[in-house]
């Protein structure tokens, strides 16, 4: 299976974060410059979205995931693993059981190997199917409110169509995995359970949620992690992971 490692030039770090990962698994993957959205304009936004409140972080990183299917289809690549740069890989063995994924995953669906809930309640994972050793393919009985494009697989047909829907409308965020059903662009979502890739959290989003004066505390935050500030960086990593635990709020029927 191919794979995409989506980076931005500019955080280096990251990618040496996920290149020793994916070397120790002898995992072969390709760099995919990212889209930065410092450098995106109010116009080149607004051309985008149709003014929609859509931030310049989320354009590019829509964009940047664009760029990994556009790669599909100039290369003829089937299926690919798209991975974003801030992915810790808690499976050991996950080259192998990305060949059994391949095999069973549904062309016409997202396969998620990472994912959080992002509405009140819980996520419900339904009844699933066998996908490889300790693993199984199960759908959300919910779409909407499953978040997150860190880590996916994905069929070079649903790729296309993701790319043509985004070339004749309005972006759509890279992880609005429901707007693409809800479209018919997509038939739906399958998640690989237990997740075998998770957020790392020495990493804050490269992608600028936040507005006005807490982008600057943001960019802070960030230094003292990356540069492991005593004290300040353990407590700010801890709440990001607690922030995952509380977001991924999982449950499974069988």
């Amino acid at each position: 299976m191919k794979t995409y490692v989506i980076n931005l030039k500019r955080s280096p770090h990251r990618l040496q974060f996920m290149a020793a990962q994916l070397d120790k698994l002898q995992l072969d993957f390709e760099v995919v410059e990212a889209v930065d959205g410092q450098q995106i304009s109010d116009e080149q936004r607004s051309n985008y979205t149709n003014g929609r409140d859509m931030l310049r972080g989320e354009v590019a990183c829509t964009l940047s995931h664009l760029k990994c299917y556009e790669l599909m289809q100039r290369n003829g690549v089937e299926i690919a693993l798209i991975l974003e740069d801030d992915c810790t890989i808690s499976e050991p063995f996950l080259k192998q059981h990305l060949d059994s994924w391949e095999e069973k995953a549904d062309r016409e669906k997202i396969t998620l190997l990472t994912y959080f809930w992002c509405r009140e309640g819980q996520m419900v994972l339904l009844p699933g199917t066998p996908a490889s050793h300790g693993y199984s393919i199960r759908s959300p009985r919910e779409i909407w409110g499953v978040a997150r494009s860190g880590a996916y697989i994905i069929s070079r047909e649903s790729a296309k169509a993701i790319q043509e829907y985004n070339s004749k409308n309005d972006l759509v965020k890279a992880d609005n995995w429901y707007g693409y059903y809800r479209d018919n662009i997509i038939s739906g979502i399958d998640c690989i359970y237990p997740m075998p890739i998770s957020e790392a959290a020495d990493f804050g989003s490269d992608i600028d949620y936040v507005r006005g004066n807490r982008v600057l505390i943001k960019k802070l935050v960030d230094r003292m992690v990356r540069y492991k500030i005593p004290v300040v960086a353990t407590w700010i990593k801890n709440r990001r992971v607690k922030g995952t635990l509380r977001y991924k709020n999982i449950t499974c029927v069988d």
